[in-house]
């Protein structure tokens, strides 16, 4: 009932099909007819929607110590790789643009420069955190990143982080 009211809704507001998600609701309703069933996100996915709340999740850290080593690990990366690529993966990679430069990294920037900046470990344990957490960090911000990078651009984060796995 919802998508007729809003393919109705559409019509009397004269909006194109394409901005009112009409194809979305004819392949919906074609995949139903055809006893498909329609793709969404499963619950587990939207949990981990957030480079954050992944790791919040599986290691156990607060939001704060999340930010803080993601920022830490996204610093050796873009001193480990040209500019270009580390701006497309940040870019790419849902909720690392704001961990890279201001944001919640921006926010931590001062006690991550105290601890020495580009030494990782002091970072983490400036944070609160076992200096070994970066090993448990990395893998799974790969992980994460995966679904949204090329293989260049995989593979430069990945040759980045090896230290650190």
């Amino acid at each position: 009932m919802k998508k007729g009211m809003r393919l109705a809704l559409c019509a009397a507001l004269s909006i194109s099909a394409a901005q009112c998600g009409f194809m979305d609701t004819v392949a919906e309703v074609g995949n139903s007819a055809m006893g498909k069933v329609a793709h969404t996100e499963s619950p587990e996915k939207k949990e981990q929607s957030s480079p954050i709340s992944l790791l919040t999740k599986n290691l156990g850290v607060d939001s704060k110590q999340a930010a803080g080593g993601t920022a830490a690990l996204l610093g050796a990366a873009a001193s480990a790789m040209p500019k270009e690529n580390f701006d497309k993966i940040v870019s790419s990679v849902p909720g690392l643009s704001s961990l890279s430069s201001g944001g919640a990294g921006g926010m931590l920037g001062s006690a991550l420069s105290m601890a020495g900046g580009t030494d990782i470990a002091k970072s983490f344990e400036a944070l609160g955190m076992d200096s070994k957490m970066v090993s448990k960090f990395a893998p799974l911000l790969l992980e994460y990143a995966k679904p949204y990078l090329d293989s260049k651009n995989l593979s430069l984060l990945q040759q980045a982080w090896k230290a650190f796995m």
